[in-house]
């Protein structure tokens, strides 16, 4: 999964779980820029309490209703 992940993002869940959302890159950049390090070059996984759960901006968005934790950012714009 090369040097590790772009972002990290962690929360809490209703009940206690912690939900680790790691953003990795998943498409090369040209420059390697901090402009071209867009979310929609990005895939989350999301673990929650140590395990991987998923990964996908759907499955982040199925997480957060889930556990009930509110993300900023839901994915690539279509």
């Amino acid at each position: 999964m090369g040097e590790g992940p772009f972002s990290t993002e962690l929360f809490k869940g209703k009940n206690g779980e912690s939900v680790l959302v790691y953003k990795y890159l998943t498409r090369p950049t040209t420059f390697g820029t901090q402009a071209e390090m867009r979310e929609e070059n990005l895939i989350p996984l999301i673990f929650v309490n140590n395990e991987l759960e998923g990964w996908g901006w759907s499955y982040l968005e199925t997480a957060s209703q889930r556990y009930e934790f509110v993300i900023k950012f839901k994915g690539p714009l279509k």
